[in-house]
């Protein structure tokens, strides 16, 4: 199953308005591409082991009938991360609500009824099937992708490929001058050698020097999240203005940055390298991870920033709000 190409939002009210965003009708024809990895013989995996499983009944409020809606629908064990990206992304579903509805369902667990919550083995992440428990050979699979989606799209990789992209949009908007080099991105100390930003940028325009903070490993900012603060910490500690850049944040997240004085801008993308860690297309690496990730938005930076520039949706949005701004 290859992802949903979507013109992917910035907030929740621009999801759930959007006219490009198409809703998720899944079936179970869907559901049998979802976990079709290939089968890993037990040996392999040194030690993984099956987990217990105990039935779930879902509370009885809009979000959780969704969310139990769709694990039916599916008819497939789903990752929570993959459940996740469906309702938040394609649904346009709120995801303080998404996290509450799973967490319904996953606080129902031994109430009696047709979903089954499972933790497998040292990865300790939740997944989710209705009507039955996961066959070995679907655990063991699942384990196997969640592992390649950690070394291949790791997290220095999500780091840095959000960084290039940002410094090549400022570069791009002809607005922003004094931009750190590329070498330093992620290594701009103060004088004594603390609180780094990620970079700096002067608007040419109002003459306001901006202490910049990327943020791509994860894709939604909350409000409660702690890179609101620092954004605002590192940034004063260089006497410069924070801004914080985002794939995705929430109108809560908005709020807070906005009472903290910290400027915000979202990608409308999460941003990786166009290739793995193992030099391998990150192209091919999504349609992959399809099973583990669903279909987050990416937007794949090329060795040639402007190739990603020129074809991106997502870039010429960004880049018109640096200019307005």
């Amino acid at each position: 199953m290859n992802p949903v190409s979507l013109v992917a939002p910035t907030t929740y009210e621009q999801l759930t308005n959007s006219d490009a965003e198409k809703r998720h009708e899944p079936n179970r024809a869907d559901a049998s591409k979802i976990c079709a990895t290939d089968l890993v013989p037990l040996a392999s995996l040194n030690g993984v082991t099956v987990p217990s499983v105990s039935a779930v009944t879902p509370r009885q409020d809009d979000q959780t009938r969704r969310v139990f809606s769709l694990i039916k629908e599916l008819g497939v064990p789903v990752l929570r991360t993959h459940l996740a990206a469906i309702l938040e992304f394609q649904e346009g579903i709120h995801p303080d609500i998404v996290t509450k509805g799973l967490r319904d369902i996953k606080a129902a667990v031994g109430d009696g009824g047709s979903i089954t919550q499972v933790k497998f083995g040292r990865l300790n992440r939740d997944l989710y099937c209705y009507g039955r428990t996961a066959t070995d050979d679907e655990l063991f699979n699942l384990a196997i992708s969640c592992d390649k989606r950690d070394l291949l799209m790791s997290t220095w990789a999500k780091a840095q490929a959000g960084e290039q992209y940002f410094r090549s949009l400022l570069l791009r908007s002809g607005r922003f001058d004094k931009i750190t080099r590329e070498t330093r991105l992620g290594h701009v100390l103060d004088p004594e050698g603390k609180n780094a930003l990620d970079m700096i940028a002067r608007d040419a325009t109002t003459g306001v020097t901006y202490g910049i903070s990327v943020k791509n490993v994860r894709e939604w900012l909350f409000a409660g999240n702690r890179a609101i603060r620092d954004a605002h910490v590192k940034a004063t500690a260089h006497n410069l203005k924070p801004w914080l850049v985002v794939p995705f944040a929430t109108p809560q997240a908005e709020r807070a940055c906005e009472s903290r004085h910290v400027r915000l801008t979202s990608l409308h993308r999460q941003i990786l390298p166009a290739e793995s860690t193992d030099r391998r297309s990150m192209k091919r690496v999504i349609d992959d991870l399809y099973v583990v990730n669903g279909p987050i938005p990416y937007e794949i930076l090329y060795k040639r920033h402007s190739i990603t520039l020129d074809r991106s949706e997502a870039a010429r949005r960004t880049l018109d709000e640096l200019r307005a701004a």
